[in-house]
């Protein structure tokens, strides 16, 4: 115990009582289960004395259901040295009642009529003597098992004062057989030996008809046997013989009862005077402050005042877990303050940052062309184009102007990144190429007067790539420059869209001094060009695979009949329908031109 106290000196009071009083009960407990067994096999004992002769009538009751019993204990009486079986032994069983019906197709062995039984050949009856004998020796050696007595056997009479013994249960591990003066014996012979047991000499001598049956034979007082006989009628109510159960008892059980009992009182006292004294000290030392500490908590959780707690905590605080658990709390109590107050200025800040994020959504919306026809007064062409940003605002844009009377310009960018940042540098570059398209026509020079002014100063690193297309309205003139852009798709009157693979150029933002080279498309009358940015290809679903061109033209050349609006649709519809619920990673952004001449 002092090398327990001294392993455990730095806990505190509480834990070191509850170490002590475990310790207590777990003594406590093993001396009382000890006991308590003893004392429960003895009654258990008595129990079975009691009921033995509801042992002996409830096997007999079960010997009735096997069917045919007057039959089969006569046939096993007069055939006992001819039955041919294994005990326990179930792969027998099933072979017997295979060869059964084998032999006897359509009858049921467990269900088997008096009548039928009479006709049946020798070797049928034979082999439905083994197998509803051992169908007996399973049930009494079940009931050996569930119940436990000393004996329990069916006997009939063979001769003078002779008993024949039909059959016995056996528990496992015992092995049947043996000796003539064992209870395992078969056969016309004696159960138990005359000179060790009274009970069987006593039977041999009256004869089991003249015992006094359903009353419990005793024995002398040293060997301390029960033994009770039920008899076994006929249909005509003749005695085929007697179900027998033998209990031994011990003449030690009222020394051993007498020892058990001060143990028993002595481990309850100290069971019950150290519960008294543990829940004492528990209500004192821990329930009671634990009750102010969670009265304090209720009371912070209704004023949200960790000042107060902070004071009415100051008198538990102390070096034992409950001081510690009032320490914890108001400092908890503290900084829930400070986090709540902080949680709060955070709130406002985060609904300023969702207002202004709001007003730029709603300034770059406006920010790009919306209105669609655009131009409703030139019949020379269609245009419709859509951007659908993945955050609240993209880095992607698009672009229609026109120039002069006779030069269109189309535009479609995607600036690096995503979000505000984006946002910026596309407002910019939107604003450089469209201003610097006024004064030439030229696409190449606009992209390389661009690049230049957005290599200024680019610290960020930021870059955009960029389509640029100057129509020359009269003659469907088509000059292009591409920065590092995705290929356009072009369909020409009555054909289907296929990409066209120009000569990509840099981006632009990434190196100063860059020339661009242009190349120009002859377009006729229905003649149409699709520019998107890489949020198209690049749509993906929750397996990770990408939307791709390929579906993008599907989906574009599945209605080509329809309005540039309708195919734009078309795309979107498609990259929803194979998103589904993943979440867009990209900005998306088409731009569709029809050219009529």
């Amino acid at each position: 115990m002092k090398k327990i106290l001294e392993k455990y000196k730095n806990l505190s009071l509480i834990v070191q009582l509850a170490v002590v009083f475990v310790l207590c009960i777990i003594i406590a407990i093993a001396v009382t289960q000890y006991f308590s067994i003893k004392n429960n096999m003895l009654l258990y004992i008595d129990e079975m004395e009691n009921d033995s002769r509801d042992l002996a009538h409830y096997a007999a009751e079960k010997m009735y259901d096997t069917g045919n019993l007057d039959w089969l204990m006569r046939y096993w009486k007069d055939n006992y040295a001819d039955m041919d079986f294994t005990y326990d032994d179930e792969a027998s069983i099933k072979a017997k009642r295979r060869e059964f019906l084998t032999l006897n197709p359509g009858l049921d062995v467990d269900n088997l009529l008096p009548e039928e039984l009479s006709v049946l050949p020798a070797r049928s009856r034979k082999l439905y003597a083994e197998i509803q004998f051992m169908n007996l020796v399973n049930l009494f050696d079940e009931l050996k098992r569930k119940y436990h007595p000393t004996y329990l056997f069916c006997c009939s009479r063979g001769g003078t004062n002779e008993l024949f013994y039909y059959v016995t249960g056996t528990e496992e591990g015992e092995v049947r057989g043996g000796t003539a003066d064992t209870i395992y014996v078969l056969g016309s012979t004696s159960v138990f030996d005359a000179k060790t047991y009274p009970v069987a000499e006593k039977t041999f001598e009256s004869g089991v008809e003249q015992l006094e049956l359903e009353q419990p034979v005793k024995s002398g007082a040293g060997s301390g046997y029960y033994q009770v006989y039920v008899p076994l009628l006929s249909r005509n109510g003749d005695v085929l013989g007697l179900v027998g159960v033998t209990l031994e008892s011990y003449t030690a059980r009222s020394r051993i009862l007498n020892s058990m009992r001060p143990g028993q009182i002595s481990s309850a006292l100290l069971f019950l005077f150290s519960a008294l004294t543990l829940a004492l000290m528990v209500r004192t030392m821990l329930i009671n402050p634990v009750i102010r500490v969670q009265k304090n908590v209720k009371q912070y959780s209704e004023d949200k005042d960790s000042a107060k707690i902070v004071e009415a905590m100051k008198d538990l605080i102390s070096k034992n877990e409950v001081g510690s658990l009032a320490e914890e709390i108001s400092s908890m109590a503290v900084e829930i303050d400070r986090y709540t107050n902080e949680v709060s200025k955070l709130a406002t800040e985060r609904e300023r940052i969702s207002a202004e994020l709001n007003l730029a959504t709603t300034i770059q919306a406006s920010y790009l062309p919306c209105i669609f026809p655009p131009f409703p007064e030139r019949t020379e062409f269609d245009i419709f184009a859509t951007m659908d940003p993945a955050k609240e605002v993209g880095g992607d844009f698009y672009d229609f102007f026109l120039i002069d009377e006779d030069h269109l310009g189309l535009v479609i960018a995607d600036v690096s990144g995503k979000g505000v940042p984006a946002a910026l540098f596309m407002m910019i570059s939107k604003t450089l190429v469209k201003n610097n398209a006024q004064f030439t026509p030229s696409p190449a020079q606009v992209l390389t007067a661009v690049n230049n002014q957005l290599c200024e100063n680019n610290e960020a690193e930021m870059f955009v790539t960029v389509w640029l297309g100057v129509l020359e309205i009269s003659t469907g003139k088509m000059t292009c420059a591409n920065a590092g852009h995705e290929f356009p798709a072009i369909r020409r009157a009555g054909g289907q869209f296929e990409l066209f693979k120009d000569k990509h150029g840099m981006v632009l933002g990434g190196m100063e001094g860059i020339r661009y080279k242009e190349y120009e498309l002859e377009l006729a009358p229905g003649d149409e060009v699709f520019v998107y940015t890489d949020g198209v290809p690049e749509a993906t679903n929750a397996a990770m695979e990408l939307f791709g061109t390929d579906r993008m033209l599907v989906a574009i050349n599945s209605n080509p009949e329809g309005t540039v609006q309708d195919y734009t649709t078309s795309v979107r519809i498609a990259i929803n329908e194979f998103v589904q619920d993943a979440p867009q990673f990209d900005d998306i952004t088409m731009l569709a031109f029809k050219y009529k001449g």
